[in-house]
């Protein structure tokens, strides 16, 4: 068993390498350190955490008092080490909620592979042959014949089905198991198995697939669209579990491209959405081999769920506040997303596993959560001459949208807009005053809002004989989540 685990361990740490890698760390060897100390530390961790929230519960965390998470997993309160490379409370939850770390971002639980070149083939269905790419006649022809024969819901069996040449056979192949290696489901030695298991036309419309295992070794399912004379076909893929949902969009120009779209088995919603026509898909199901230890099969498991550097992080700042400890009064956290309730967290996937992560273990650990806008504000003032009778106006005067911020402009920084989870206002000018406090001594909070868009803003604060005296204002605002005891 401490085999087992340890090739477990060592296949992450691998592909971690790889996610920093693309982050731009390349050989680091700090970052190469931190990721081992991280996994190991998370072997070496009780495996009971508690879960995060489903997004589909995401809605009973508006009446924050009625809201009763699963307790499985809680610790109370008590003094714990930070996990590795984390200097504090803070510094732990915010690495923590990188998106590598929820489950989202490197690790998604769908991914697309496409690929303009493929073998020209036909495809073979109830005996009747028909070419690649298929033209809107054949299209049209595939879909009124499954829509009368069969039901839509379901695949035409394999049986009547088949690819008339091996090179098509192999392009699926290569172009699936690309999509496999983005959502890690690996496959070194490439003896996993890919099976056939029948076809689908779908129409416009919104249609939920099949995401239940076949087999205790069957951990994914690949959709295959196959090149069809379709113009302004739009063609997406959702899928949902517990904290984790990912969505993916095939290319626009389906006449010249294979796609395969590969997820895992035992995810909580799948839909393909299909608008402005109709696409071609294979169903293949990808299995390891029968002899293969179920714990070294990919599983969706390893890329979403429980978070115990959280978990132990709500644990240990509960216990610095009861125990006298010098900790943050307050967390900041900036979303991406301009939420005003929890339901609106749905419209961004990051933010959205942020808040199932965050919502359980707040109110075990007697948190509150809130919603706020953060107001940065860079400002600068100019001077405008003019004639003794000119008026200036802020709107259309060219020499307004001439001016340019000082490299040290005044700054002010102000949270406004408190509000619950369920969207009611909250009367608390102590918390947001507490928060502008806290982000002017942030540099970490200060940099997640300076690389936003601004808005320009012109005040004429005086105005004398010839001489105009002009605020001019880089307007930032972003939308945070407070955590508060």
């Amino acid at each position: 068993m401490v085999k087992m685990g340890l090739v477990l361990v060592n296949s992450k740490l691998r592909l971690r390498r790889l996610q920093f890698a693309k982050q731009g760390y390349k050989d680091s060897s700090d970052s190469i350190k931190h990721c081992e100390k991280v996994f190991y530390h998370s072997n070496r961790s009780a495996p009971n955490v508690m879960d995060p929230l489903e997004f589909s519960a995401l809605h009973t965390v508006e009446d924050w008092n009625a809201f009763k998470p699963d307790m499985k997993g809680y610790t109370a309160p008590k003094d714990l080490d930070l996990w590795p490379e984390c200097d504090t409370i803070e510094d732990q939850l915010r690495k923590f909620t990188l998106a590598e770390f929820l489950g989202i971002g490197h690790a998604p639980i769908i991914a697309v592979s496409s690929s303009k070149w493929f073998s020209n083939t036909q495809i073979i269905v109830y005996g009747e042959t028909f070419s690649l790419p298929l033209s809107p006649r054949e299209s049209a022809f595939l879909s009124a014949h499954l829509g009368h024969c069969h039901d839509p819901r379901l695949p035409l069996p394999e049986s009547e089905v088949k690819l008339t040449n091996e090179e098509a056979r192999r392009d699926v192949w290569q172009i699936s198991s690309k999509a496999r290696d983005e959502i890690q489901a690996l496959d070194g030695d490439r003896r996993n198995e890919e099976v056939l298991r029948g076809l689908n036309v779908y129409k416009s419309g919104s249609h939920q697939l099949e995401s239940v295992a076949k087999s205790l070794f069957h951990y994914a399912t690949v959709f295959v669209i196959f090149p069809a004379f379709t113009n302004g076909v739009d063609v997406h893929f959702r899928a949902s579990h517990k904290s984790a949902i990912s969505k993916v969009q095939l290319p626009k120009d389906l006449g010249e491209t294979m796609s395969a779209v590969t997820v895992y088995t035992g995810v909580t919603d799948l839909y393909i959405e299909v608008s402005g026509g109709e696409v071609l898909c294979l169903t293949y199901h990808v299995s390891a081999p029968a002899h293969t230890n179920p714990l070294l099969i990919p599983a969706l498991s390893n890329i979403s769920g429980s978070s115990a550097p959280l978990r132990d992080a709500f644990c240990l700042w509960k216990y610095s506040l009861l125990h006298g400890r010098d900790t943050s009064p307050l967390m900041v956290f900036f979303l991406h997303g301009s939420p005003t309730h929890a339901r609106d967290f749905e419209r961004r996937s990051d933010d959205a596993t942020l808040l199932c992560h965050f919502a359980p273990l707040a109110k075990a650990y007697g948190f509150k959560l809130y919603i706020a806008e953060c107001i940065y504000t860079q400002s600068t003032e100019h001077e405008i001459y003019h004639r003794d009778d000119e008026y200036i106006e802020c709107c259309d005067d060219r020499r307004f949208r001439r001016m340019r911020m000082s490299d040290k402009p005044e700054e002010d920084y102000e949270f406004v807009g408190l509000t619950t989870l369920g969207g009611d206002p909250v009367a608390n000018e102590g918390l947001l005053t507490l928060a502008s406090k806290l982000i002017q001594r942030d540099v970490y909070l200060q940099d997640q809002i300076q690389f936003l868009n601004y808005d320009k803003e012109y005040d004429i604060v005086d105005q004398v004989r010839y001489i105009s005296t002009v605020k001019y204002k880089h307007v930032y605002s972003a939308t945070v989540l407070f955590v508060a005891p």
